[in-house]
């Protein structure tokens, strides 16, 4: 993903030496090493997705649960848990709704900008969902 200065945020859920799993590495354009890294952001599985709010808030799904970051920041501001299985594609529509997939149980759910509650599920989405996006 990248922010509006260009930075590509890059989740680092598994692999290489163990080290930087969990975290997110955050590069500048250009540079092949990251200026910033968030660590960690799992609970077991993940991160993973990570998506820019409408806010500039930085939303990256972890194992059953999604954590929001304040803008540049590497504190978790509000936790989603509620209407969540194994979360794995994150999006907002034009008035910043949040629409997450989830595969576990075939189902896409709605947050309401802000919230942590369920707007609205969408059940019985078939083959289960693994991306979500909108079209211009």
């Amino acid at each position: 993903m990248l922010d509006a200065a260009g930075d590509l945020y890059v989740t680092n859920a598994y692999g290489g030496n163990q080290t930087h799993w969990g975290s997110i590495s955050i590069y500048r354009p250009g540079k092949q090493r990251p200026f910033r890294r968030i660590k960690p952001v799992t609970h077991g599985k993940g991160p993973g997705d990570p998506v820019l709010g409408p806010s500039g808030e930085l939303y990256v799904a972890s194992g059953q649960e999604i954590l929001v970051f304040a803008p540049a920041s590497e504190k978790v501001v509000r936790t989603i848990r509620k209407g969540l299985a194994f979360p794995t594609s994150l999006t907002f529509d034009s008035n910043g709704i949040l629409y997450v997939a989830n595969p576990a149980n075939s189902t896409i759910t709605e947050y309401a900008p802000g919230s942590v509650d369920v707007l609205r599920t969408i059940p019985g989405v078939k083959a289960y969902p693994h991306a979500l996006a909108f079209g211009p």
